[in-house]
């Protein structure tokens, strides 16, 4: 009798913990950059990949790019119309996923943020971001340290890591090392017109530290980066970087770039390349770092790469097939489950290149959404794909809240 009442208790303990593990949402969001646009919140189907909005899209001033934090309680969101442009953190509400604003910063410290990428540490603790001081004659290029509090308001951490002199314009991608040792960021050099890649030491606070090593000149390397968009790609054991390169002026690497991430200094240097026929804007490793996705805005299709790990070379996968995406995509995210990839179409445009004629916007303004067969290597279109998103989407996250 005791035994058959402790199966019973055992079974009944197994199905409440099965009970409180599916009750795990995870939502979905976009920053929809372009008039009219706002942030467009998703509940994410983990059994058919499908998106479902979850309430009205929030309504805000031009929303460039997206970080989440610990146990998704907080969305980090860049944009806005400079000046006045920076930083804001958004509450989230765990059962619909709809967001209140917490917090608002053009600057801390001395600091002031612009239309730049952000990025969280993997504790979801510590956000990364480029920026510019002020008060210093020409503004020198940073990437700071921000702490999330309790609150989500926002505390800078230690020092700005200086780009140096005419470095750096407060919009670099940042890709942060899973494992917590370095961030990496790209910035130009105005007065050499050539783009750097940096390693800059993460210390265990969240601080940052020194420069690990010289920074990787990508211009020597013949590689010309969209720094508009997110371009690098960190695998999930910390171990190589992914730049895409469009051939421009003495940049004549059309491709991918792969660079071994030293482990104990933290050192880069180009291990692999991989010339493509296409220009490829943006990257993304999926989750457990054996295949990489790049999408091109030119011919709206996104192919996925296969990276072997064991001797750091990237190749075509299933001999190059490539898949139809919206108009002038935008970024590549994979899902938590590493089981659903999504592309947004929402083009490199921002609010002020529209009004001065600078860019062109003839983007689907929507979410391009695959089905991702890890064992063959194939993408198939989700049913319900494309999925409904807003002007100048960009900038998808997850966000799982317990």
């Amino acid at each position: 009798m005791h035994s058959r009442r402790f199966i019973l208790t055992a079974l009944l303990c197994l199905m409440g913990l099965g009970t409180l593990a599916s009750a795990q949402t995870t939502f979905v969001y976009t920053a929809n950059t372009l008039a009219g646009g706002g942030i467009s919140i998703y509940k994410l189907n983990t059994t058919t990949g499908a998106l479902s909005p979850s309430g009205a899209q929030f309504q805000n001033d031009s929303p460039a790019y997206l970080a989440s934090t610990a146990s998704g309680k907080f969305l980090v969101v860049s944009g806005g119309q400079c000046p006045g442009c920076g930083l804001e953190t958004f509450a989230i509400n765990p059962t619909t996923g709809a967001l209140t604003l917490a917090n608002s910063y053009e600057q801390i410290g001395t600091v002031t943020f612009l239309v730049g990428q952000v990025e969280n540490d993997a504790a979801g603790t510590t956000i990364y971001t480029q920026g510019t001081i002020q008060g210093a004659g020409i503004a020198p290029g940073v990437l700071d340290a921000l702490h999330v509090n309790a609150d989500g308001s926002l505390t800078q951490i230690g020092t700005p890591f200086s780009l140096g002199s005419n470095v750096g314009n407060g919009e670099g991608p940042i890709a942060v090392d899973p494992k917590g040792r370095w961030v990496f960021t790209i910035a130009p050099n105005d007065n050499t017109q050539e783009e750097l890649l940096f390693p800059v030491i993460r210390n265990a606070d969240g601080s940052l530290g020194a420069q690990a090593a010289t920074p990787v000149n990508l211009t020597a390397q013949k590689c010309n980066s969209n720094i508009v968009e997110s371009h690098i790609a960190i695998d999930p054991q910390g171990k190589n970087l992914f730049i895409s390169c469009n051939a421009s002026g003495i940049a004549t690497f059309n491709g991918i770039q792969v660079y071994g991430i030293n482990q104990t200094t933290g050192a880069l240097s180009r291990i692999d390349s991989f010339t493509t026929a296409h220009s490829f804007e943006a990257l993304s490793s999926d989750r457990q770092g054996w295949r990489v996705f790049a999408a091109t805005e030119e011919s709206n299709l996104v192919e996925p790469f296969d990276f072997n790990r064991n001797v750091d070379q990237i190749s075509l996968l299933n001999g190059g097939i490539l898949y139809h995406t919206g108009s002038q995509p935008n970024g590549v995210a994979i899902d938590p489950s590493n089981k659903f990839f999504y592309v947004t179409n929402g083009s490199f445009c921002f609010p002020k290149q529209l009004a001065n004629g600078n860019c062109t916007n003839t983007s689907s303004s929507n979410i391009s959404g695959y089905s991702f067969n890890y064992t063959q290597g194939t993408l198939t279109a989700l049913p319900g794909s494309p999925f409904a998103s807003g002007p100048g989407t960009r900038s998808m996250i997850f966000v799982q809240v317990p």
